[in-house]
C-alpha cells in the first residue's frame, strides 16, 4: 500500500513548495501581471523543474556536488530573491467563480491521483525500477553522474530533468528514493493538466477553454492518468514542460515579444530538452512550424530573431548534456519509412496496430481525440494561434499510424500516448465556440450552462473509471517485496550477489519479474540481471547479461545448470516470489546448500551455503 499518511502529506507539500522556489523568484523578480494564478503557479513549477536540470548540469560540468546543506542555501537564496521580488510589486489576486473552481479542480485531482495509486508498495512496471535506481546515484553521488558504475560498466546518457528533480524532493520530503518516485509522480500527473491549462490560455485566454482543458486532461482522458501503471514518469515530466515552452513561445512570437517571456523560453526549452528527448523534438517541431508562421506574416518578422535567440539560449544551455548523448546513441537515431501491412509487425512486434488502436482507447477516450480531430479540422481554416497548433496536433496525429514517416527510436506508440493534449485543447475549443455560437443563436437555451452540466458529467464518468487505472499484469512487487528489500538491506553482507527469477522481454532484452529486481534500487545489492538500463554499456556486456538471464529463465530447480549459474557468477543469496517466474520454492525444497533466510507471504530469500 502506499502509506500515505498526514506527515508524509506535509512533508510532500513542503518539498513541493520548495521546488516552486527558483520559478517563483523568477516570476517575481519579472512579474507578469495578465496571468492567472493557475498560469503562475504551473510556470513556477516548470521553471522550478528546468533550472534544477541545469543546475545539476551546471555541477556535472563544473564538477561540484550538491548536499543536502548546498541545497537548502539555494532553496533559501531562492526565498530572498522572491521575497525581493515581491516587494517591488506586489502580485494581485481576484477572488471570482472560476478561481473557486479552479482550485476545486486541482484539489480532486490531487486527491484523485493519489487515490489512483492507493494500492501501490512501490512504481509500478519495468521503467521504475531504473527510475528509483537513477535515483539512488543522484542521490549518493550529490549530482548528475557520469556513469552507471560501479553496478552497470557503462555511461549515463539518459534523460534526467525528473530523477534531478525527484532526488531534490527526496531531500526536502526526507522520502527514500522510491517513495519520492512514487509520490513525485502523482504531482507531476496533477501538473501536466496544469500545463495543458497554461497552453490554452496562450492560445485563447479563455478561462472556460481553459477550466474545460484541465478537466479533460485530468479527469477525463486515458492518458496521462494510465501513465502510473508504466511508470513513465520521465514522459510525465517532459508533459509538464512542453506545454509551458509552446505557450511561452506563442506569448512572445504572437502576443507581446517581452523579454521576461524570451527568457522564460529559453529556460523551459533547457529544460525539455533535458528532461525528455520525445519532447523535445515535439517542441523543436512547434517551434519550427511558429518560425515559419511568424516570417509569413509582415507584421510579425520582427519578432523571429527574439525567438530564435531565445530557443537557441535555451538548446546551448543543453547542449553539454545533448551532444555526448548523439554520440552514445547515434547507432539508434535515425528515419524509416514504413509501409503498411506486414512491414509493421515485422519492424515492431506481432499485431501492433492493434495495439496503437488500443493504446487510444477506450470509448470515452475515442470520443475525445475523435472531438479533437474535428475541431483541429475546422481550426485550420480560423486564423489566428490556434490554426497553428492544429498543424502540430494533426501532425502528431498522423504520426500515431503504424505506417510513414519514422524518427527511430520513437515509435507510433509513443505518440499514442500523448495526442491527449492536443486532442483535449482542439475539442475544448470546439465545444467553446460551439458554446458561444450557440448563446448568439439561441440565447434562451444558456448555453454555458448546458456544456458546464456536460463537462461536469463527463468529468465524473471518467473520475469513476479511472478509479482503478492501474492495470495488475504491471504490478509485480507488492508490499511483500518492499519489506524483503529492507531485510536484505540490513541483513546481507553489501558485497551481496542475489539469483532472481527473469523473464525475456522486448528487443533481446530481458526484466525481472518480482521485487528481487527492485533489490539494487532499494536495498544497493547487485542481482544477475541489472535494471534495464544495462543496455546502454557494450554491446560484449549487453550479450553477456542477456545471455546469462537466458539460462536463469530456464531454472526451474537444484540442477546441474542451477548450480553452475550461482558457482560461475557467484551468488550468496536467491530471491523467488511464490507463483511466479520458473524458479519456484518448492525447486529448493531439500536443496543441499541453500537455505530459507526470509520468508513475508510469498515472498522467499535463500542463502547459498558455501560447500566443502
Amino acid at each position: 500500500m502506499i502509506n500515505f499518511n498526514l506527515g508524509t502529506a506535509f512533508a510532500c507539500a513542503l518539498a513541493f513548495l520548495l521546488l516552486l522556489l527558483p520559478g517563483a523568484a523568477i516570476l517575481a523578480l519579472f512579474p507578469d501581471r495578465r496571468r492567472v494564478w493557475v498560469e503562475l503557479l504551473c510556470i513556477s513549477f516548470g521553471l522550478g523543474l528546468s533550472v534544477i536540470a541545469l543546475g545539476a548540469l551546471l555541477g556535472r560540468v563544473a564538477g561540484f556536488h550538491y548536499g543536502p546543506a548546498l541545497l537548502t542555501g539555494l532553496a533559501a537564496g531562492c526565498a530572498i530573491l522572491l521575497v525581493f521580488g515581491l516587494a517591488r510589486k506586489q502580485p494581485s489576486f481576484r477572488w471570482s467563480a472560476f478561481a473557486g473552481l479552479e482550485i476545486l479542480a486541482i484539489a480532486v485531482l490531487l486527491a484523485l491521483r493519489f487515490y489512483q495509486a492507493r494500492d501501490l508498495a512501490l512504481p509500478a512496471w519495468v521503467d521504475s525500477v531504473h527510475h528509483v535506481f537513477l535515483v539512488r546515484l543522484f542521490l549518493e553521488g550529490g549530482g548528475l553522474p557520469a556513469t552507471l558504475q560501479p553496478w552497470i560498466p557503462g555511461p549515463f546518457y539518459y534523460h534526467f530533468g525528473f530523477h534531478a528533480a525527484a532526488a531534490v524532493f527526496a531531500v526536502f520530503s526526507g522520502l527514500s528514493p522510491d517513495r519520492a518516485v512514487l509520490f513525485f509522480g502523482q504531482i507531476l500527473g496533477v501538473a501536466a493538466a496544469l500545463s495543458a491549462y497554461r497552453l490554452s490560455m496562450a492560445l485563447r485566454r479563455d478561462r472556460r477553454q481553459a477550466l474545460l482543458v484541465l478537466a479533460l486532461v485530468g479527469f477525463f482522458s486515458e492518458m496521462p492518468a494510465y501513465y502510473l501503471t508504466w511508470g513513465r514518469y520521465t514522459l510525465l515530466a517532459g508533459m509538464v514542460l512542453l506545454p509551458l515552452a509552446m505557450a511561452e513561445a506563442v506569448e512572445y512570437a504572437l502576443r507581446a515579444p517581452r523579454p521576461a517571456s524570451a527568457v522564460r523560453l529559453a529556460i523551459l526549452t533547457a529544460g525539455t530538452l533535458l528532461t525528455h528527448y520525445l519532447t523535445g523534438i515535439l517542441l523543436a517541431l512547434f517551434l519550427a512550424l511558429l518560425g515559419v508562421y511568424v516570417l509569413l506574416h509582415r507584421n510579425r518578422r520582427r519578432r523571429f530573431p527574439g525567438l530564435a535567440v531565445a530557443v537557441a539560449a535555451g538548446t546551448a544551455a543543453a547542449l553539454p548534456w545533448l551532444i555526448p548523448m548523439l554520440r552514445y546513441s547515434a547507432g539508434s537515431v535515425g528515419v524509416d519509412v514504413v509501409a503498411p501491412g506486414g512491414a509493421v509487425d515485422a519492424m515492431y512486434f506481432a499485431n501492433y496496430g492493434e495495439y496503437v488502436w488500443k493504446l487510444l482507447g477506450p470509448l470515452r477516450n475515442y470520443l475525445l481525440l475523435g472531438s479533437g480531430l474535428l475541431a483541429g479540422l475546422a481550426a485550420l481554416f480560423r486564423r489566428g494561434p490556434l490554426r497553428l497548433f492544429a498543424v502540430w496536433g494533426l501532425v502528431l496525429g498522423a504520426e500515431t499510424l503504424p505506417w510513414g514517416l519514422r524518427i527511430a527510436p520513437f515509435r507510433p506508440d509513443h505518440l499514442a500516448i500523448i495526442v491527449f493534449l492536443p486532442a483535449s485543447i482542439l475539442a475544448a475549443s470546439g465545444l467553446i465556440t460551439l458554446a458561444d455560437y450557440l448563446n448568439r443563436r439561441v440565447p434562451a437555451l444558456r448555453a454555458n450552462f448546458f456544456f458546464g452540466g456536460v463537462a461536469l458529467a463527463v468529468c465524473l464518468a471518467g473520475i469513476w473509471q479511472t478509479r482503478t487505472i492501474v492495470n495488475p499484469g504491471t504490478v509485480f512487487a507488492t508490499s511483500d517485496d518492499r519489506q524483503a528489500a529492507v531485510w536484505a538491506a540490513r541483513n546481507t553482507p553489501a558485497d551481496a550477489v542475489f539469483l532472481i527469477n527473469v523473464v525475456p522481454w522486448q528487443n533481446g532484452l530481458s526484466r525481472g519479474v518480482d521485487g528481487g529486481w527492485w533489490l539494487l534500487p532499494l536495498a544497493g545489492r547487485r542481482t544477475l540481471l541489472p535494471p534495464m538500463l544495462y543496455s546502454f554499456a557494450a554491446k560484449d556486456y549487453v550479450d553477456e547479461v542477456d545471455r546469462l538471464a537466458a539460462s536463469v529463465s530456464t531454472l526451474t530447480g537444484c540442477t546441474g545448470e542451477f548450480w553452475s549459474v550461482v558457482r560461475a557468477q557467484g551468488v550468496t543469496y536467491i530471491y523467488i516470489k511464490e507463483g511466479v517466474g520458473s524458479l519456484q520454492p518448492g525447486g529448493l525444497e531439500s536443496c543441499p546448500g541453500v537455505v530459507e533466510v526470509f520468508r513475508a507471504g510469498k515472498v522467499r530469500i535463500y542463502r547459498v551455503v558455501p560447500r566443502e
